[in-house]
């Protein structure tokens, strides 16, 4: 635990820093712990011994039967090497440093947007390497949905699938903005309302098929659940309140990650939705940014302190409910 909060306390650092100095070197210094961290790891996280045996154990066919294609490439080049550790350095260098490119140019409060991200999605990012680095490419893309570059998004959104099959569905979000947000707020419901039809087309392609049966029902990211949606709500009144004028883009996207949740519940929605619920860490810092300099310090102060609190109980929970924690006592691989 006391790892984390000095984890914590050096990014705090690093961001204070930066955005006193506005210096790239507190930035770069910033970026490369967030890596060091997730790359250097040990048996932390709840899919590392998965992963680390796959490649320690040389299984191609099993490899080549559960991965998309440059997933699989990149587990072949691990046991090749030798190195099960491999495998989480290649996928991480590249997640971590797309999301934190994309929060520098379209965040308004940057040190916000990472501070979100830390707190609510980095320790999943730990275990869904595959699909951290689907979204992490599906959210860099999201610049040509800015120019309205259809053809180098979707090249993008392929390269994603080839990573995670799962990214395919990110290449809605191209026409998501161009939707009034009553009529998107109709297809919604609509969408709720075909949820059978989605899980029996979702068996029938085998997509998290094993997620949809009723004997491998998983229970949990219920908590983060309840905060996305307090955190939508509060944008969504946000919004609203200053007359829809700007956001609309990430307020369509994210409505539609908050329909995955309501379809496929905490878990599978949480995966499915992820494409979409990334864009909160770009929303609410712009919102906040609009507010009056009293309003926005003090709304900043208020969910940073959200944010942490969340940080730490999620830390905390597993011993609260008498179970081993995945992520407690972080070991670096070097040591172990």
């Amino acid at each position: 635990m006391l790892f984390y909060c000095v984890f914590l306390f050096l990014i705090g650092l690093c961001l204070s820093a930066y955005h006193k100095t506005n210096l790239s070197i507190y930035n770069k210094l910033l970026i490369c712990i967030i890596i060091l961290v997730a790359i250097c790891r040990y048996n932390v996280g709840y899919d590392y011994k998965t992963y680390y045996n796959l490649i320690a154990n040389e299984s191609h066919e099993l490899i080549w039967l559960l991965f998309s294609p440059l997933s699989a490439l990149i587990a072949e080049i691990a046991i090749y090497y030798h190195s099960p550790q491999l495998l989480f350095i290649i996928f991480g260098i590249p997640t971590y440093v797309l999301i934190f490119l994309t929060f520098k140019k379209y965040s308004s409060r940057y040190a916000l947007s990472v501070l979100m991200f830390l707190c609510l999605d980095y320790f999943g990012s730990l275990s869904t390497i595959r699909q951290a680095l689907a979204v992490a490419i599906t959210f860099y893309a999201f610049q040509y949905v800015k120019e309205k570059k259809f053809l180098k998004y979707s090249l993008f959104i392929a390269l994603a699938s080839l990573f995670h099959a799962s990214a395919i569905i990110a290449i809605i979000i191209y026409w998501l903005p161009r939707f009034q947000f009553n009529k998107l707020i109709i297809g919604c419901i609509i969408g709720y309302m075909l949820k059978a039809v989605a899980f029996d087309s979702m068996q029938k392609l085998g997509i998290y098929d094993n997620y949809l049966t009723e004997d491998s029902h998983i229970e949990g990211g219920k908590f983060t659940q309840l905060i996305i949606y307090g955190i939508y709500a509060f944008c969504v009144y946000t919004w609203v309140n200053q007359n829809k004028r700007c956001s609309r883009d990430y307020v369509n996207i994210i409505t539609v990650g908050i329909m995955m949740y309501l379809i496929f519940g905490p878990h599978l929605g949480a995966r499915v939705g992820l494409y979409f619920i990334i864009f909160i860490y770009l929303l609410l810092p712009d919102l906040i940014d609009r507010l009056s300099v009293r309003s926005r310090n003090l709304c900043t102060a208020i969910w940073s302190y959200i944010f942490v609190l969340y940080f730490m109980l999620y830390l905390c929970m597993p011993f609260i409910k008498g179970n081993n924690s995945f992520y407690i006592p972080y070991k670096v691989f070097f040591l172990s």
